[in-house]
């Protein structure tokens, strides 16, 4: 059994150093480990301001939100839609798609995007799964100032 295990290490002692970089140090040769990729993860927040009173939100770092983002800040109308949701409808245009998943339950204070109609939609009713939902963020505060009926105006700005 050592016989047979004998060339492998032999082998595994000379083609291993040649597959990590090496630096020389002094006398010394110290491996180089690749640099390491830092993820990017933009932390993105906003507050939607209904009548003086800021709701807080912090964003996904994905296509959508960093779409909508870019079109800060604005001034919308939201309307309660279904009984469960506050939508607004964006204009000049529609945000990107990509990394679109299927099936995402939105959960209550999500914020999303309903690609369909291309609107933002922000849960204050859990939602059965859709294939046309990309969740943007989360509402983390002020969820209260969103809980009025009927239509009302919002601006929307970024908090960072």
């Amino acid at each position: 059994m050592l016989a047979l295990a004998l060339p492998l290490v032999i082998v595994l002692a000379l083609v291993l150093p040649m597959m990590v970089p090496q630096a020389v140090i002094g006398n010394q040769v110290e491996a180089q480990m690749p640099p390491r990729q830092e993820s990017k993860r933009m932390s993105m927040t906003m507050n939607i301001i209904v009548d003086g009173t800021p709701v807080k939100a912090v964003l996904e770092d994905n296509p959508t939100s960093r779409d909508f983002v870019a079109l800060l800040p604005m001034t919308v109308q939201f309307e309660d839609f279904a009984g469960r949701e506050k939508i607004s409808h964006l204009a000049p245009r529609r945000l990107s798609t990509e990394g679109r998943t299927t099936d995402y339950a939105a959960n209550v204070w999500d914020i999303t995007y309903y690609v369909p109609w291309g609107n933002i939609a922000i849960f204050y009713k859990g939602y059965e799964p859709s294939r046309d939902l990309i969740k943007m963020g989360r509402i983390v505060s002020g969820q209260q100032a969103l809980m009025r009926s009927g239509s009302f105006s919002a601006r929307i700005e970024r908090a960072d």
